[in-house]
């Protein structure tokens, strides 16, 4: 449940920074839905993502949050998602790098893959220069600063001091050891910093 409202989170987050650094382009008429708002408008803003279908119900949680929130301030925001299943994933995203180039991707784009590794990763997106840096959107924020989130969780996702992508989810893992177990193995456990389950086996083997 916390991963669920930490993602929730995210999106709303992503909203948030990335709707007015994107969605001028996609500024649009009040011809659609004019009974969801009030005739005060004279525009929407439309927030396109790409994800993973398993995101898909979560993605659509912070969107009932976000299009309640600004119907409250008599804005109207339309929320477009695309989601893609695994099998699909690697025609998917080899478009995205198409829609990248041609100034056509979508604004919030979720990636369920290694971003340093594979050939169709977000590394290659911000390298090129296609990506906004949250940094910058965070530091222009009147409300937001960067002591509202967890530096020591965002370093490793930045690349030449900027920050290009969010990490959906973060956790630690720890391990503890029997103390009625022999002093020899407390005290082999003890020397190390860190352990895997291979290491731990092969103390108690």
């Amino acid at each position: 449940m916390k991963n669920h409202y930490f993602i929730v989170q995210t999106i709303l987050l992503f909203g948030t920074l990335l709707l007015f650094t994107a969605c001028n382009r996609r500024h649009t008429d009040n011809t659609q839905n004019k009974s969801d708002y009030t005739t005060t408008h004279n525009s929407a803003y439309t927030l396109t993502i790409l994800a993973p279908a398993m995101y898909h119900a979560l993605i659509d949680v912070a969107t009932s949050v976000m299009v309640a929130d600004w119907k409250e301030r008599d804005k109207h925001l339309n929320i477009e998602l695309e989601t893609y299943r695994w099998m699909e994933k690697q025609t998917r995203l080899t478009r995205l790098r198409v829609e990248m180039m041609a100034g056509q991707a979508p604004d919030i784009i979720f990636l369920d893959n290694d971003p340093w590794v594979v050939p169709y990763s977000i590394r290659s997106f911000f390298t090129a220069g296609m990506l906004a840096d949250f940094y910058t959107l965070i530091d222009n924020d009147p409300i937001l600063n960067r002591a509202d989130f967890f530096g020591n969780i965002l370093e490793p996702w930045e690349y030449d001091g900027r920050l290009y992508a969010l990490p959906l989810t973060f956790g630690f893992e720890y391990v503890g050891i029997n103390s009625n177990l022999p002093l020899s193995i407390i005290d082999r456990f003890a020397t190390l910093e860190t352990i895997t389950m291979h290491e731990i086996l092969q103390i108690y083997l």
